[in-house]
């Protein structure tokens, strides 16, 4: 088969120009929708705000419209119910299978770019297009998805030509790097690492002492030797990508050593003392070289006399020990959920607020107020706000984003790589075929209950959310709703439903699904209610009638 690129390119271009479009039509307000005659549509509320999440009420308007009212203002609404774990099922299909993953999938009612065509638990999945997909339909006649633990062995398998795509290359590899026959494709970054300071326990209770850390380290040098190529040094604790929510005039403390060790003095600082710094050894996205960065941080502590014996734990261990409030120093990584700078300030500065000690109540207002504010414009200088108070109290030092990348054979065309998603549906190969690479099995098909990005990622292929985040970018762009707008103050939300969406399994969406898909997360006492739903819990707080 000969792949016409220049055509190829053209029809890239015109998806792209027609998404862009659609996502225009976010905001609009179009006349106010009306109950339906005969259509029993459903709703779920709380009394009150009191049992402490922040939705109120859910309700089908009509079958084609659903509006949620919150306790409160949140402009990253949109973009939190892209995600992959609230993909809208079914109705039928969730009270059939009280909720149950595996009977959810065993069903096939898709609604993404592709449905499955074998599913080999521990050794692959084999997706083809679904005919009833509401967008552009996928241009490969079939997508393989299979998994290896080591950048090594992924890489291996590429160049063995038994892979057309891998996530996450070994970057120290020249023949990925510079050999033609290659691609390498660089995602933008959503992360954050850092070197954390809990105020609440010394020697960091001391306000002086915090600000003379921010101002030892040498980050330049601790990116180079510690994060692959392409991550760039952190200002702040978002990246310069998020708009709203990165500040671009504000730079963070600069290495003075002099400063740093008058700072020290004037607070009285023991310098006899050893202070014990935690970390994992596990690499995430954000933090990919753990041990480097540890090393890096200990030796250029020990340059000006302070003495730091390294801690290292399980993943999980750090995460539990850093939500219980008492560790003094700390080295971690954050990945956003999502493309919205209330994913990075809201969860950590209020909701895991303990890991840096007792908020700041001026902090946590300022962070409160941008995520309240309907204006983009106003809304960046509540930001810039907040990215000036967490310079001044010096909870955290940003090191770095961090990037990650995807290789390919250099025949696969229309690869985007975003934060967040890969343009699979758009891709194309010689054969129509491709086998992909991930580092992790998925740990279900139906991803509700989930929290694997690996999982996500086929969460996003097989169901569709009422919005999505566009391919190779940040946006939030329509999906199963094709409008979607608020009221003045961002407290409730209104998604009107593209017209004749059908799910795989012949059913038609309408707005009771969307109830019926958040009641079963939402609500506790729900006969569908059948798992953890950690990430409701993130992004939304309390589960209504919790026991």
């Amino acid at each position: 088969m000969t792949v016409n690129h220049r055509s190829t390119s053209i029809l890239l271009m015109v998806m792209i120009i027609l998404s862009l479009a659609l996502s225009a039509c976010q905001g609009a307000d179009p006349a106010q929708a009306q109950p339906e005659p005969g259509y029993n549509a459903m709703k779920i509320s709380a009394p009150d705000c009191s049992y402490g999440g922040e939705i109120q009420s859910i309700e089908a308007i009509n079958s084609a419209t659903v509006r949620f009212t919150l306790c409160y203002p949140d402009a990253g609404f949109p973009a939190k119910v892209a995600f992959p774990t609230f993909a809208i099922q079914d109705t039928n299909v969730l009270n059939n299978s009280s909720g149950n993953p595996d009977e959810i999938v065993a069903t096939g009612a898709y609604s993404g770019p592709f449905r499955v065509k074998q599913w080999n638990p521990g050794t692959s999945l084999v997706l083809e297009p679904n005919p009833t997909y509401w967008g552009i339909p996928a241009r490969l006649d079939e997508l393989t998805i299979r998994w290896a633990p080591s950048s090594g062995m992924r890489q291996a398998e590429l160049q063995a030509k038994r892979a057309d795509l891998i996530d996450q290359p070994d970057l120290r590899s020249l023949v990925i790097r510079t050999d033609p026959n290659y691609t390498l494709y660089t995602r933008p970054s959503l992360n954050v690492a850092y070197i954390g300071m809990n105020r609440s326990l010394p020697p960091f209770d001391n306000d002086q002492v915090r600000l003379a850390f921010a101002m030892i380290f040498n980050r330049d040098q601790m990116v180079e030797t510690s994060f692959p190529v392409g991550s760039v040094i952190a200002q702040q604790f978002v990246p310069s990508t998020l708009t709203p929510g990165y500040s671009p005039v504000l730079r963070w403390h600069d290495m003075n050593h002099k400063e740093a060790r008058e700072l020290l003095k004037e607070a009285n600082f023991d310098f006899s003392q050893t202070i014990t710094m935690l970390y994992s050894s596990e690499s995430t996205p954000a933090l990919p070289s753990p041990n480097l960065v540890a090393f890096e941080v200990q030796t250029q502590l020990k340059e000006l006399g302070i003495k730091v014996r390294l801690q290292r734990l399980t993943r999980n261990e750090v995460q539990a020990a850093l939500d219980s409030g008492q560790v003094a120093l700390y080295i971690d990584g954050f990945s956003a959920d999502f493309p919205d700078a209330t994913s990075f300030y809201d969860l950590n500065f209020i909701q895991n607020a303990q890991r840096f000690g007792t908020p700041y109540e001026d902090l946590v207002t300022a962070i409160q107020a941008a995520s309240r504010e309907p204006d983009a414009g106003a809304r960046q200088l509540a930001y810039d706000r907040v990215n000036e108070l967490l310079k001044n109290y010096a909870l955290f030092i940003p090191i770095a984003h961090a990037n990650s990348t995807l290789a390919s054979l250099a025949q696969v065309g229309n690869v985007m790589a975003g934060p967040i998603n890969e343009s699979f549906s758009l891709m194309t190969t010689p054969s129509n075929t491709m086998t992909f690479f991930q580092e992790t099995a998925p740990t279900s098909l139906w991803a509700a209950d989930e929290t694997s990005a690996d999982t996500m990622r086929v969460g996003y292929l097989l169901y569709s959310s009422l919005t999505q985040y566009g391919l190779g970018g940040k946006g939030v762009e329509p999906a199963l709703a094709e409008y979607w707008y608020s009221n003045e103050d961002l407290s409730e939300w209104t998604f009107d439903l593209r017209y004749g969406v059908a799910f795989s399994n012949g059913a038609t969406l309408d707005a009771n699904d969307v109830v019926a898909t958040f009641a079963a997360q939402w609500d506790a006492s729900n006969p569908n209610h059948a798992g953890q739903y950690s990430y409701f819990k993130r992004f939304f707080g309390e589960f209504l009638n919790h026991p």
